[in-house]
């Protein structure tokens, strides 16, 4: 391929699926999750062990008391992305999240990169969380060797058992396996609140004074320390081919996931600030101290088991989600044809090669890059959003350069505060070439057309993100502003990540993608074709491919009309 047709083919765009009720049938009767399920795997992909390890440090270092007010702040800005991510999977309700997203609104090439930064978040991140799962353990029982923890060698053996077993746990699917994510987030739902019931008890109010130790701008450092605490919502988009009525089910299981887990993160650091003066609080074992410290070590010992299965339910959503990303884009056929042809299989190696991650990977090694990826699927998905709503309207024809032109503001804004946070800007250049640049680009965006309801779409999406483009817009900018905050080997590796990811889709992607042949109606490539589960979607492949079907012999060179897609 030449380098103009490599062009045009990492713009290329996917057709999303029909919104709303259209992809509604009878089949939808035979798909296993419910809203209830839903909004169960969310709250069990975001609580994870967040609530008791990140609350801590936030408390203790960065903004005291007021760890309540830096987790709203954190939750709000979250929000934004949430909402941008309803919408998107209401309109597009298939397995891939902000991959599919990223596919019909941004192009080819900036899809495959969303694909692999959620390979970062789903993959990567259980890996570093089944080996935290595993040390942490080891010190909770007290007993166990180091060898077998990964304490005093490189290698992890209970990461690789724990990673193993839940991935084959998974290649039964999800009808058999939502049973164990319920059960599990229940469980841990109801240690959280027996915590918090003999939390309150104890609670001195005298400690919330000082409220503010570190003033506003630790309450806005604290939200960014625990901004990470609420990535997970997006999974529940990864499985939205099982769910009942998805364009509407999905949406609203990831709001209702992030309220829930919102609530739980304000009610425990209030507790744990309550129980003792920040000054004194554990960074390691912040709630385990405190109940110690306040005579309750029987509750003490429940946080520890609330931690491994919190942990251990974090572990299990993510290696749900991982196959899910990969099958949808080997559908696509920006991955070899073998993710798109066996769910079980799929959900295996997978767990085969994160599990090798477990082993040998040290989890502060991941843990920052892993953010970096979330965060570029959280920009990718607020941007898809910005340009379907601009696309409605056939008038805001230069909506789209203003909304990278956006884009790339947020990101000078991050770089400049970066730069002045380590005192190598002065404060006024800082503020002389940001603030000018965001006011004036913003405000063309904001007078932009993004008129997108019912009037002028044939059929709307079950779910509308209110206030557009505000509420994308706070999205793209909180993402960039955060993604820039990361340490320069955690930015550095990104970069590394994204070029190996972009050389990948150079020399397969490109040249095998589904969407640049004329074989569009096939199941596999088919973005309005509905199946009732992961599993049926994975025969259906299977039966195209052994029937001597266009996928399954080589694929035709794209015209240029084809490639123009």
């Amino acid at each position: 391929m030449t380098a103009s047709s490599l062009l045009q083919a990492a713009m290329r765009r996917k057709s999303s699926a029909p919104p709303s009720n259209a992809l509604v049938t009878e089949a939808d009767t035979e798909r296993p999750l419910n809203l209830t399920d839903l909004t169960l795997l969310g709250v069990g992909g975001t609580l994870g062990s967040g609530l008791f390890l990140l609350t801590g440090r936030a408390a203790r270092v960065i903004a005291g008391p007021a760890v309540t007010l830096s987790f709203t702040v954190a939750a709000i800005a979250c929000l934004f992305s949430a909402l941008a991510y309803a919408e998107m999977a209401s309109r597009n309700p298939n397995s891939g999240g902000a991959y599919a997203f990223a596919y019909s609104a941004l192009g080819e090439l900036p899809a495959f990169l969303v694909g692999m930064c959620l390979t970062l978040e789903y993959g990567v991140s259980s890996a570093a969380i089944a080996r935290s799962w595993a040390s942490y353990l080891g010190d909770a029982v007290g007993f166990l060797p180091g060898w077998l923890t990964g304490k005093d060698s490189v290698f992890s053996v209970l990461a690789l058992v724990l990673v193993l077993a839940v991935s084959l746990m998974l290649s039964l699917g999800m009808k058999e396996a939502k049973w164990v994510i319920n059960a599990a987030t229940l469980a841990y739902a109801g240690v959280v609140a027996v915590i918090l019931v003999f939390g309150v008890q104890k609670v001195d109010t005298g400690n919330w004074d000082p409220f503010f130790p570190f003033g506003l701008q630790g309450v806005i450092a604290g939200s960014s320390a625990v901004f990470f605490a609420y990535v997970g919502f997006d999974e529940v988009a990864t499985v939205a081919e099982e769910a009942q009525d998805a364009a509407r089910t999905v949406p609203l299981a990831i709001l209702l996931s992030l309220v829930i887990v919102t609530s739980m993160y304000i009610a425990a650091s209030l507790v744990l600030t309550g129980l003792m003066d920040y000054e004194v609080i554990d960074t390691y074992a912040p709630f385990s101290a405190a109940f110690r410290s306040v005579g309750l070590p029987i509750v003490a010992k429940l946080v520890g088991f609330g931690t491994a299965l919190g942990m251990m339910n974090t572990t299990t959503v993510s290696l749900a989600a991982q196959p899910r990303i990969f099958m949808s884009m080997g559908r696509d056929g920006l991955l070899p044809r073998a993710f798109a042809l066996s769910s079980s299989a799929t959900t295996v190696g997978c767990g085969v090669v994160v599990a090798m991650l477990a082993v040998l990977v040290e989890t502060h090694a991941l843990a920052d890059v892993v953010s970096g990826g979330t965060l570029l699927a959280f920009l990718a998905t607020n941007v898809a959003l910005l340009l379907t709503r601009s696309r409605i309207h056939s008038r805001a024809r230069r909506t789209p350069s203003l909304i990278y032109l956006f884009v790339g503001a947020s990101a000078l804004t991050g770089i400049v505060s970066r730069l002045m946070g380590k005192n190598q800007m002065p404060r006024w250049l800082g503020l002389l070439i940001s603030i000018p640049v965001m006011l004036s680009i913003s405000i063309m965006l904001l007078t932009s057309d993004f008129e997108g309801g019912s009037q002028y779409e044939r059929a709307a999406p079950s779910f509308m993100c209110p206030l557009v483009p505000i509420i994308p817009m706070l999205g793209s900018f909180t993402t960039c502003f955060l993604l820039f905050q990361l340490s320069n080997k955690a930015l550095t590796a990104l970069c590394t990540w994204l070029a190996l990811s972009a050389t990948t889709y150079f020399c397969y992607g490109a040249r095998n993608a589904i969407i640049a042949t004329s074989y569009l109606n096939i199941a596999v490539a088919s973005p309005t074709q509905s199946y009732s589960s992961f599993d049926e979607l994975a025969t259906e492949a299977r039966s195209i491919s052994s029937n001597d079907s266009p996928l399954s012999s080589p694929l035709p060179k794209a015209t240029n009309s084809q490639a123009a897609l």
